[in-house]
């Protein structure tokens, strides 16, 4: 609290009260309020060991700084907030997803994070991105949008992104962008507080425009390109972050996952009754090309039943066509997997180069609050 508070040079109300619903089974929840938030977390059993206490700090950093963005730093989508009809906006990847990229870096600042524990979070949204298709299909303004028309559940596989992941790691690109254009004189932090002053304060609502020439301001640069191509565009954030990453003696590793099935064929699954239940099917994959859909249950590889070894039995056939006893919509079928040579569901990690310089080193404390020794 005391670190938001700085960053943001003032706090838009009197007190705050944090609501906290201890349940005795698994769950996770939290909602911004102006002047609270309600949590709900469990099992309590397990609140004060790992993960689920993390959860609470992170559920907590992200909703108190709401009370800044979103209830006083608002969308002129939502100035006022229309309670009668839907709010659309194209903006969510900014009251959610800069939210979250910052919920994470509070934690990191004022010093509850170490380095490979904020990655590990970090690290979280960037494998969601990859792992989501839909980020070929729709931008996250567009999916902000849609955000009223679905809410939070995915929807038709592939089609849109998350505007808590994605909003996040643009949250990132705009973070970096402005510090290494500005020789590290601004950031998002003046943005954000900018946004406070000059608009909550005021009683103004912002529009994208305004988020992008803050953006210019700070970092005396144009950033047309950033909106255009990640923003409204569904362009590829790999080489960009790359390059913004390295300003802080950081790297993106890819490596090959550890299931030869979704390596080599472009599919996933989560355990059932009876086999495995496919969870994801990656567009243009030996999997989506052979027939295997979404809520296909397998029951069985090569005539051996899959029963919690899924895995074993593929590793074990891989040099031999694959034929999979799958039940769709409780009828039985059949698919022969052939592999095209082309990897699906890769591993991606932001991690800090070894022997990184000095500068770098320097610049990722002034970003993180984290000092690399």
């Amino acid at each position: 609290s005391e670190v938001q508070i700085k960053m943001m040079e003032g706090f838009p109300v009197r007190e705050y009260h944090f609501l906290i619903l201890i349940l005795p089974y698994k769950f996770y929840h939290g909602v911004e309020h102006t002047n609270s938030t309600v949590l709900a977390l469990g099992p309590g059993s397990a609140l004060m060991n790992e993960p689920l206490y993390t959860d609470l700090l992170g559920v907590a950093s992200h909703e108190l700084f709401h009370a800044w963005n979103v209830k006083t730093i608002r969308p002129a989508d939502m100035l006022p907030y229309k309670y009668q009809e839907e709010n659309y906006s194209r903006l969510g990847w900014v009251y959610e997803g800069i939210t979250t990229y910052y919920g994470d870096l509070f934690l990191a600042r004022s010093g509850f994070f170490t380095i490979s524990s904020y990655f590990e979070e970090v690290n979280a949204r960037l494998q969601k991105h990859f792992d989501n298709y839909g980020r070929f299909n729709l931008s996250v303004a567009d999916s902000s949008f849609d955000t009223w028309l679905d809410g939070y559940v995915p929807g038709i596989p592939n089609r849109k992104t998350s505007i808590y992941d994605e909003g996040c790691l643009i949250a990132l690109m705009l973070d970096l962008f402005i510090r290494k254009n500005s020789s590290w004189k601004y950031s998002l932090d003046d943005v954000m507080k900018s946004l406070y002053k000059d608009f909550a304060l005021q009683n103004l609502g912002y529009r994208e425009n305004d988020i992008r020439l803050l953006t210019e301001h700070f970092s005396g640069t144009d950033a047309s390109a950033i909106f255009n191509n990640y923003i409204n565009g569904t362009e590829l954030y790999i080489p960009f972050l790359q390059e913004l990453l390295a300003e802080v003696g950081c790297y993106i590793s890819i490596t090959l996952s550890k299931n030869y099935f979704e390596n080599m064929f472009g599919f996933r699954v989560a355990p059932s009754a009876a086999g495995f239940i496919v969870s994801a099917v990656a567009p243009g994959s030996p999997a989506e090309t052979a027939g295997l859909c979404k809520d296909d249950e397998v029951i069985a590889v090569n005539n051996y039943k899959a029963e919690g070894n899924l895995n074993d039995l593929f590793t074990l056939f891989k040099d031999e066509e694959i034929t999979l006893d799958v039940f769709e919509m409780k009828k039985k079928k059949t698919i022969q997997l052939k592999p095209t040579g082309e990897s699906f569901y890769s591993i991606y990690k932001i991690g800090v180069i070894d022997e990184c310089s000095s500068e770098s080193k320097e610049n990722f404390g002034k970003w993180t609050g984290i000092i690399i020794k």
